[in-house]
Protein backbone atom coordinates (compact mmCIF):
# COMPACT_ATOMS: atom_id res chain seq x y z
CA UNK A 1 0.00 0.00 0.00
CA UNK A 2 2.84 2.38 0.91
CA UNK A 3 4.56 1.65 -2.41
CA UNK A 4 1.34 2.39 -4.28
CA UNK A 5 0.97 5.72 -2.46
CA UNK A 6 4.59 6.65 -3.25
CA UNK A 7 4.05 5.77 -6.91
CA UNK A 8 0.86 7.82 -7.06
CA UNK A 9 2.61 10.82 -5.46
CA UNK A 10 5.52 10.64 -7.92
CA UNK A 11 3.14 10.32 -10.87
CA UNK A 12 1.10 13.29 -9.62
CA UNK A 13 4.26 15.40 -9.21
CA UNK A 14 5.45 14.56 -12.70
CA UNK A 15 2.09 15.36 -14.24
CA UNK A 16 1.60 18.64 -12.39
CA UNK A 17 5.22 19.64 -13.04
CA UNK A 18 4.69 19.04 -16.73
CA UNK A 19 1.47 21.05 -16.67
CA UNK A 20 3.13 23.90 -14.82
CA UNK A 21 5.99 23.91 -17.31
CA UNK A 22 3.53 24.10 -20.18
CA UNK A 23 1.47 26.83 -18.49
CA UNK A 24 4.66 28.69 -17.66
CA UNK A 25 5.35 29.14 -21.35
CA UNK A 26 2.03 30.98 -21.66
CA UNK A 27 1.77 32.64 -18.24
CA UNK A 28 5.30 33.49 -17.08
CA UNK A 29 5.51 34.95 -13.61
CA UNK A 30 7.56 37.87 -12.33
CA UNK A 31 11.29 37.48 -12.73
CA UNK A 32 11.06 34.89 -15.50
CA UNK A 33 12.42 35.12 -19.02
CA UNK A 34 10.15 34.20 -21.89
CA UNK A 35 10.11 34.58 -25.64
CA UNK A 36 8.01 37.29 -27.26
CA UNK A 37 5.97 35.41 -29.83
CA UNK A 38 6.85 36.04 -33.45
CA UNK A 39 9.93 38.14 -32.71
CA UNK A 40 12.62 35.56 -33.45
CA UNK A 41 14.95 35.82 -36.43
CA UNK A 42 17.63 33.68 -37.97
CA UNK A 43 21.01 34.71 -39.43
CA UNK A 44 19.38 35.19 -42.82
CA UNK A 45 16.45 37.39 -41.74
CA UNK A 46 17.66 39.64 -38.90
CA UNK A 47 17.74 43.08 -40.54
CA UNK A 48 21.40 43.77 -39.73
CA UNK A 49 22.32 40.46 -41.37
CA UNK A 50 20.66 41.45 -44.64
CA UNK A 51 23.27 42.29 -47.28
CA UNK A 52 24.04 46.00 -47.23
CA UNK A 53 22.39 46.77 -43.88
CA UNK A 54 25.09 45.95 -41.31
CA UNK A 55 26.86 48.69 -39.37
CA UNK A 56 23.87 50.98 -38.86
CA UNK A 57 24.12 54.33 -37.09
CA UNK A 58 21.05 53.37 -35.05
CA UNK A 59 18.45 50.61 -34.90
CA UNK A 60 15.31 50.87 -32.73
CA UNK A 61 12.93 47.96 -32.96
CA UNK A 62 10.92 45.27 -31.21
CA UNK A 63 13.12 42.60 -32.81
CA UNK A 64 16.87 41.88 -32.88
CA UNK A 65 19.18 43.81 -35.23
CA UNK A 66 21.47 40.82 -35.82
CA UNK A 67 21.46 37.17 -34.86
CA UNK A 68 24.69 37.78 -32.92
CA UNK A 69 23.38 40.77 -30.94
CA UNK A 70 23.03 40.11 -27.22
CA UNK A 71 21.69 43.01 -25.18
CA UNK A 72 18.82 45.33 -24.45
CA UNK A 73 16.00 46.09 -26.87
CA UNK A 74 13.46 48.21 -25.01
CA UNK A 75 12.43 48.98 -21.42
CA UNK A 76 8.66 49.16 -20.95
CA UNK A 77 6.91 50.35 -17.81
CA UNK A 78 3.35 50.63 -16.58
CA UNK A 79 2.12 54.22 -16.68
CA UNK A 80 0.36 54.11 -13.31
CA UNK A 81 3.07 52.11 -11.52
CA UNK A 82 6.40 52.88 -13.23
CA UNK A 83 8.24 50.38 -11.02
CA UNK A 84 6.37 47.60 -12.87
CA UNK A 85 8.74 47.07 -15.77
CA UNK A 86 9.45 44.60 -18.57
CA UNK A 87 12.91 44.65 -20.17
CA UNK A 88 13.03 43.19 -23.67
CA UNK A 89 16.42 41.68 -24.53
CA UNK A 90 17.93 39.83 -27.49
CA UNK A 91 19.94 36.64 -27.58
CA UNK A 92 20.39 34.32 -30.56
CA UNK A 93 17.90 36.27 -32.63
CA UNK A 94 15.13 35.85 -30.04
CA UNK A 95 13.50 38.65 -28.07
CA UNK A 96 12.77 37.69 -24.47
CA UNK A 97 11.32 39.51 -21.48
CA UNK A 98 13.15 39.84 -18.17
CA UNK A 99 11.27 41.04 -15.11
CA UNK A 100 7.50 41.39 -15.09
CA UNK A 101 5.63 39.61 -17.87
CA UNK A 102 4.80 42.01 -20.68
CA UNK A 103 1.09 41.15 -20.48
CA UNK A 104 1.13 42.17 -16.82
CA UNK A 105 3.04 45.41 -17.35
CA UNK A 106 0.67 46.33 -20.17
CA UNK A 107 -2.55 45.09 -18.55
CA UNK A 108 -3.25 48.81 -18.15
CA UNK A 109 -1.58 51.57 -20.21
CA UNK A 110 2.18 51.08 -20.57
CA UNK A 111 4.91 53.21 -22.12
CA UNK A 112 8.50 53.14 -23.31
CA UNK A 113 11.05 54.19 -20.73
CA UNK A 114 14.09 53.61 -22.99
CA UNK A 115 14.36 52.47 -26.59
CA UNK A 116 17.88 51.10 -26.99
CA UNK A 117 20.09 51.45 -30.04
CA UNK A 118 21.05 47.85 -30.80
CA UNK A 119 23.37 48.56 -33.71
CA UNK A 120 26.56 49.37 -31.81
CA UNK A 121 26.76 52.53 -33.92
CA UNK A 122 27.05 56.06 -32.59
CA UNK A 123 23.31 56.75 -32.47
CA UNK A 124 21.84 57.37 -28.99
CA UNK A 125 19.40 55.42 -26.87
CA UNK A 126 16.02 57.18 -26.90
CA UNK A 127 14.30 58.13 -23.66
CA UNK A 128 12.12 60.83 -22.14
CA UNK A 129 12.31 62.77 -18.89
CA UNK A 130 10.11 61.49 -16.08
CA UNK A 131 6.59 62.80 -16.50
CA UNK A 132 7.05 63.66 -20.18
CA UNK A 133 4.56 62.14 -22.67
CA UNK A 134 6.34 58.99 -23.79
CA UNK A 135 5.31 56.66 -26.58
CA UNK A 136 2.82 54.06 -25.41
CA UNK A 137 3.16 50.35 -26.19
CA UNK A 138 0.33 48.41 -27.74
CA UNK A 139 0.45 44.61 -27.86
CA UNK A 140 -0.16 42.69 -31.10
CA UNK A 141 -0.97 45.98 -32.85
CA UNK A 142 1.50 45.72 -35.74
CA UNK A 143 0.98 42.54 -37.79
CA UNK A 144 0.54 40.67 -34.49
CA UNK A 145 3.60 42.24 -32.85
CA UNK A 146 3.91 44.85 -30.09
CA UNK A 147 4.84 48.34 -31.24
CA UNK A 148 5.30 51.93 -30.08
CA UNK A 149 2.11 53.98 -30.33
CA UNK A 150 2.22 57.75 -30.85
CA UNK A 151 -0.89 59.89 -30.37
CA UNK A 152 -0.91 63.61 -31.20
CA UNK A 153 -3.97 64.06 -28.94
CA UNK A 154 -2.14 62.84 -25.81
CA UNK A 155 -1.06 65.88 -23.79
CA UNK A 156 1.35 67.60 -26.16
CA UNK A 157 1.94 64.40 -28.10
CA UNK A 158 4.04 61.30 -27.49
CA UNK A 159 7.70 61.38 -28.46
CA UNK A 160 10.94 59.46 -27.91
CA UNK A 161 14.10 61.52 -28.20
CA UNK A 162 17.73 62.08 -27.25
CA UNK A 163 19.58 65.40 -27.01
CA UNK A 164 22.72 66.26 -28.97
CA UNK A 165 23.05 62.98 -30.91
CA UNK A 166 26.28 62.03 -32.64
CA UNK A 167 26.48 63.61 -36.08
CA UNK A 168 25.67 61.64 -39.23
CA UNK A 169 25.98 63.67 -42.44
CA UNK A 170 24.30 62.89 -45.72
CA UNK A 171 24.28 60.63 -47.61
CA UNK A 172 22.18 58.50 -45.30
CA UNK A 173 19.25 56.09 -45.55
CA UNK A 174 16.31 55.56 -43.22
CA UNK A 175 14.06 52.46 -43.19
CA UNK A 176 10.95 52.59 -40.99
CA UNK A 177 8.19 50.02 -40.47
CA UNK A 178 5.03 51.84 -39.39
CA UNK A 179 1.31 52.26 -39.72
CA UNK A 180 -0.62 55.47 -39.29
CA UNK A 181 -3.81 55.99 -37.31
CA UNK A 182 -4.79 59.56 -38.16
CA UNK A 183 -3.71 61.30 -41.35
CA UNK A 184 -2.81 64.88 -40.45
CA UNK A 185 -1.71 67.88 -42.46
CA UNK A 186 1.85 67.48 -41.19
CA UNK A 187 3.32 64.74 -39.01
CA UNK A 188 7.04 64.07 -38.55
CA UNK A 189 7.96 60.43 -37.97
CA UNK A 190 11.72 61.02 -37.59
CA UNK A 191 13.48 64.37 -37.23
CA UNK A 192 16.52 66.24 -35.98
CA UNK A 193 17.49 69.89 -35.74
CA UNK A 194 14.56 71.13 -37.81
CA UNK A 195 14.95 68.48 -40.53
CA UNK A 196 12.10 65.99 -40.98
CA UNK A 197 13.66 62.88 -42.55
CA UNK A 198 10.30 61.11 -42.89
CA UNK A 199 6.93 62.86 -42.66
CA UNK A 200 3.37 61.85 -43.47
CA UNK A 201 0.62 64.34 -44.31
CA UNK A 202 -1.13 66.37 -46.95
CA UNK A 203 1.17 69.39 -46.94
CA UNK A 204 2.22 70.49 -50.44
CA UNK A 205 -0.24 68.08 -52.04
CA UNK A 206 1.90 65.02 -51.26
CA UNK A 207 1.00 62.40 -48.67
CA UNK A 208 4.66 61.92 -47.76
CA UNK A 209 7.33 64.54 -47.63
CA UNK A 210 10.80 65.39 -46.44
CA UNK A 211 11.28 68.91 -45.20
CA UNK A 212 13.93 71.34 -44.02
CA UNK A 213 12.64 74.81 -43.28
CA UNK A 214 10.81 76.09 -46.38
CA UNK A 215 12.34 73.48 -48.70
CA UNK A 216 10.46 70.25 -49.22
CA UNK A 217 10.29 67.13 -51.36
CA UNK A 218 6.72 65.87 -51.84
CA UNK A 219 5.87 62.27 -52.64
CA UNK A 220 2.43 61.17 -53.77
CA UNK A 221 1.72 57.46 -53.50
CA UNK A 222 -1.95 57.59 -54.45
CA UNK A 223 -3.97 55.28 -52.22
CA UNK A 224 -2.20 55.44 -48.87
CA UNK A 225 -1.19 52.02 -47.48
CA UNK A 226 -1.99 51.56 -43.80
CA UNK A 227 1.08 49.40 -43.20
CA UNK A 228 4.31 50.78 -44.59
CA UNK A 229 7.90 49.78 -45.03
CA UNK A 230 9.15 53.27 -45.80
CA UNK A 231 12.71 53.67 -47.12
CA UNK A 232 14.07 57.19 -47.68
CA UNK A 233 17.49 57.96 -49.19
CA UNK A 234 19.09 61.38 -48.69
CA UNK A 235 22.15 61.60 -50.92
CA UNK A 236 23.10 65.24 -50.43
CA UNK A 237 21.61 66.32 -53.76
CA UNK A 238 18.16 64.72 -53.89
CA UNK A 239 15.75 62.53 -51.95
CA UNK A 240 14.16 59.26 -53.04
CA UNK A 241 11.53 57.20 -51.29
CA UNK A 242 10.05 53.72 -51.56
CA UNK A 243 6.80 52.71 -49.87
CA UNK A 244 6.38 48.94 -49.67
CA UNK A 245 8.87 48.71 -52.52
CA UNK A 246 7.09 51.12 -54.88
CA UNK A 247 8.52 54.53 -55.74
CA UNK A 248 5.88 57.27 -55.37
CA UNK A 249 5.69 60.31 -57.62
CA UNK A 250 8.35 62.81 -56.56
CA UNK A 251 7.96 66.56 -56.28
CA UNK A 252 10.53 69.06 -57.52
CA UNK A 253 11.68 70.73 -54.33
CA UNK A 254 15.03 69.85 -52.79
CA UNK A 255 14.77 69.74 -48.97
CA UNK A 256 18.45 70.47 -48.40
CA UNK A 257 21.52 68.54 -47.36
CA UNK A 258 20.97 68.31 -43.62
CA UNK A 259 22.12 65.16 -41.89
CA UNK A 260 21.81 64.31 -38.22
CA UNK A 261 23.53 67.12 -36.34
CA UNK A 262 25.14 67.17 -32.92
CA UNK A 263 22.52 69.73 -31.86
CA UNK A 264 18.82 69.59 -31.10
CA UNK A 265 17.21 66.19 -30.50
CA UNK A 266 16.93 63.02 -32.52
CA UNK A 267 13.20 62.41 -32.24
CA UNK A 268 10.68 59.76 -33.23
CA UNK A 269 7.04 60.85 -33.18
CA UNK A 270 7.38 64.58 -33.89
CA UNK A 271 9.80 67.29 -34.91
CA UNK A 272 12.64 67.59 -32.43
CA UNK A 273 11.21 70.93 -31.30
CA UNK A 274 7.96 69.26 -30.27
CA UNK A 275 5.57 69.93 -33.15
CA UNK A 276 3.92 68.06 -36.05
CA UNK A 277 3.09 65.04 -33.88
CA UNK A 278 2.62 61.68 -35.60
CA UNK A 279 -0.31 59.40 -34.77
CA UNK A 280 0.19 55.71 -35.37
CA UNK A 281 2.42 52.75 -34.61
CA UNK A 282 6.16 52.50 -35.18
CA UNK A 283 7.65 49.03 -35.07
CA UNK A 284 11.15 49.72 -36.29
CA UNK A 285 13.53 52.54 -37.26
CA UNK A 286 16.87 51.85 -38.98
CA UNK A 287 19.28 54.71 -39.76
CA UNK A 288 22.43 53.93 -41.72
CA UNK A 289 25.20 55.89 -43.43
CA UNK A 290 25.30 55.98 -47.21
CA UNK A 291 22.77 56.12 -50.04
CA UNK A 292 21.53 52.56 -50.28
CA UNK A 293 21.05 51.14 -53.76
CA UNK A 294 17.69 50.16 -55.19
CA UNK A 295 18.67 46.51 -54.70
CA UNK A 296 19.53 47.08 -51.04
CA UNK A 297 16.24 48.91 -50.55
CA UNK A 298 14.32 45.99 -52.04
CA UNK A 299 16.02 43.61 -49.61
CA UNK A 300 15.19 45.63 -46.48
CA UNK A 301 11.58 46.21 -47.58
CA UNK A 302 11.14 42.46 -48.06
CA UNK A 303 12.75 41.86 -44.66
CA UNK A 304 10.44 44.29 -42.88
CA UNK A 305 7.32 43.01 -44.63
CA UNK A 306 8.23 39.47 -43.54
CA UNK A 307 7.58 40.53 -39.92
CA UNK A 308 3.96 39.48 -40.42
CA UNK A 309 0.95 39.55 -42.73
CA UNK A 310 -1.49 42.34 -43.51
CA UNK A 311 0.60 44.73 -45.63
Amino acid sequence: MLKLLKFAFVAFALLTGSAQAQMGSFFPGPGTVHSVGGSACSPTVCPGDVAGWSGAYAFYSFRCYTFAYSGNVILIQNVGTPATQSLLTCSGGVVSVTGTALATTCASPCEINTWYNQSGGSGPDLTQASGAPRARVTLASFVGEPSAYFDFNTLTGNIMSAAAPAALPQPLTVAIALNWAVFQTSAAVLSNNGFAFVSIGTIGGGNHFVQSGGSRDDFSSGAEPVLESNVVVHDGASTTMKINGAAPTTGSNNPGTNGIANTGNLAIGSTDSGAAFFSGNVYEVLIISGAKSSGDQTLIVANQRAIGTGW
